[in-house]
């Protein structure tokens, strides 16, 4: 099975002449989503859960807010429009940092859906920092004394 999921991105990046998209990095990181990964994301989860993390929905944050956070060394997410803040978990990702920072700043609520187990949800919610929200939200939040960690 893993084979037939290796082959078929190897067609995708012959087919699409080797260039880098993000339907390939998509194809690929799912491609390398073996069974032997889920049970790492297991542990990672489990982890998680001992260690106390929690996911933190306090802040409001615009999409213009969160499209500053792209770099590898300051990478958010958005998913299901909650905001994640994923820098710290880019090194132990399965499918590699690329498949994550080449989302960056972005929602990727379709992509995240399309590849991930159970588990992996469980441990992204350790990663929360907010919810996104217009400017008003924002604002209003602000007012209310939630302050939104502005990088």
């Amino acid at each position: 099975r893993t084979d037939a999921r290796r082959r078929s991105v190897k067609f995708a990046d012959e087919k699409a002449g080797g260039v880098a998209t993000k339907a390939n990095a998509n194809a690929k990181a799912k491609a390398i989503a073996a069974p032997a990964v889920e049970e790492k994301v297991e542990e990672a989860a489990a982890s998680s859960a001992t260690s106390g993390g929690t996911a933190k929905a306090s802040a409001i944050y615009t999409m213009e807010e969160v499209s500053k956070h792209d770099e590898e060394d300051d990478c958010w997410i958005v998913v299901k429009n909650k905001v994640y803040d994923v820098t710290k978990y880019l090194e132990s990702h399965p499918g590699g940092a690329d498949s994550i920072t080449m989302n960056g700043g972005e929602d990727c609520t379709v992509e995240f859906e399309a590849i991930h187990s159970k588990n992996a949800w469980k441990l992204l919610a350790k990663y929360q920092i907010g919810e996104v929200g217009d400017s008003a939200a924002a604002a209003a939040a602000a007012a209310a004394g939630v302050v939104a960690g502005v990088g």
